[in-house]
């Protein structure tokens, strides 16, 4: 029989592969969306229960690609669905063959990080296909201030989410509950040592570009529910 964890993240698998797979942009920003509700309520559930929140150890995971330098929008994305989901997020140096290279890490408790790895590879995966279509042709500087753009909106879109979950469970559950999920957050941190950098890399602005890339990235991250329910 699958725990309770495994059910949670087979839904959340399933509601992202639904959204990979379809070209219908209000279906497919229903999913993500979801996702991040779903693990929330989750570990706010989890923490309201009489045996208290157990304390577990935290892990660290990389994800995504191999990166020369920073890329501030995927640095800038790293910590706020670190956030989102309970991590830390850190640039870390690694080394491939001889190379150093830079990458994302995240840090947290192993379900944390595992659903928040499944959450970046869908926003990666979202913002490089909006970029291919709205940027060709118009340069580095628009198609980074593009993403940028992308990120705030899905930031904004996760922060109302969240807000519309809490104020949902406000009377439900215990007000320690919703605190001990957020301090899962400072935990995470812990878990890094302070050489670590999370700071982005410098870029220049484009308002133009940012401006449509949080109206297109509305379509990564939103908080309607009309097509799929937790």
């Amino acid at each position: 029989m699958k725990s309770n964890f495994e059910n949670i993240l087979s839904k959340i698998r399933k509601l992202l592969k639904l959204a990979e797979g379809t070209d219908n942009k209000e279906e497919s920003a229903s999913a993500a969306a979801m996702a991040a509700q779903i693990m929330e309520r989750h570990n706010i559930m989890e923490a309201d229960l009489p045996t208290g929140d157990e304390r577990v150890k935290p892990v660290m995971e990389e994800v995504g690609g191999l990166n020369k330098q920073m890329v501030g929008w995927k640095g800038r994305l790293g910590c706020i669905l670190a956030d989102a989901f309970g991590c830390a997020a850190r640039w870390r140096s690694v080394e491939r063959y001889g190379i150093r290279y830079i990458r994302i890490s995240m840090a947290g408790r192993p379900d944390d990080v595992k659903v928040c790895g499944l959450a970046w590879d869908f926003c990666e995966k979202e913002i490089d296909r909006l970029s291919a279509k709205a940027c060709k042709g118009c340069g580095r500087t628009f198609g980074n201030n593009y993403r940028l753009g992308c990120v705030d909106a899905i930031k904004q879109s996760i922060r109302e989410e969240k807000a519309a979950l809490h104020e949902e469970l406000r009377d439900q559950v215990s007000s320690s509950a919703l605190v001990v999920v957020e301090n899962r957050i400072v935990e995470a941190k812990k878990a890094f040592n302070i050489k670590y950098s999370s700071r982005s890399g410098g870029h220049r602005h484009d308002r133009g570009a940012r401006e449509q890339g949080r109206h297109d990235g509305q379509n990564i991250w939103t908080g309607t529910k009309k097509r799929v329910s937790a």
